[in-house]
């Protein structure tokens, strides 16, 4: 059985709306939709789940809105091998895949297998083994309010690839910048 977990921008009505129809038009060819709990609470659809609770056996995480809606749930999907599929409900969207009027002909093609996971350069960002990020934009590490200058160690794939003795430091992939919040 497929299953997927739907995220949505709550501050975006019509993004319920879009995960609304998508849930239904899933039950209808019954696959199993899974979302986080003011979702469900609004659509009363599905089964309540989070972010952290995701297992890694789902289909697809469908992300509805913009980049910063899809940003706060990758972590969550990538730390767990979960395939993405961005829904663009907003204006731009450089990250997102389709748009909603696309999603019967996506989801007739998830069920036949007939589609390709795309890969996009992350970042993980280990600070003393304490807390461990990914990204797909990027990290900015800076001293804050403390008036003396950092030392970082910065690295890839296990490789010193320079000290940096400074303000701080600014690490990006390609995708950009978005300004995003952890996903609760």
């Amino acid at each position: 059985m497929h299953s997927f977990f739907l995220s949505a921008n709550p501050e975006k009505p019509e993004t319920i709306l879009a995960a609304r129809d998508f849930a239904r038009l899933c039950a209808g060819r019954n696959c199993d939709v899974l979302m986080d709990g003011w979702l469900h609470r609004q659509l009363g659809l599905g089964r309540l789940s989070s972010c952290a609770d995701m297992s890694p056996d789902l289909t697809a995480l469908v992300s509805f809105g913009g980049d910063g809606t899809l940003l706060r749930v990758i972590p969550h999907a990538v730390s767990k091998g979960i395939p993405i599929l961005g829904v663009n409900m907003g204006h731009t969207g450089f990250l997102m895949e389709i748009s909603p009027v696309s999603l019967p002909g996506a989801l007739d093609r998830i069920l036949d297998g007939d589609f390709f996971i795309f890969e996009r350069a992350m970042l993980d960002c280990d600070i003393n083994g304490a807390h461990r990020n990914l990204a797909v934009n990027e990290f900015v590490l800076t001293r804050g309010i403390n008036p003396s200058s950092l030392v970082l160690d910065v690295t890839h794939n296990d490789e010193l690839v320079y000290t940096i003795h400074g303000d701080g430091v600014l690490v990006a992939t390609p995708a950009g910048s978005t300004n995003s919040e952890p996903c609760n």
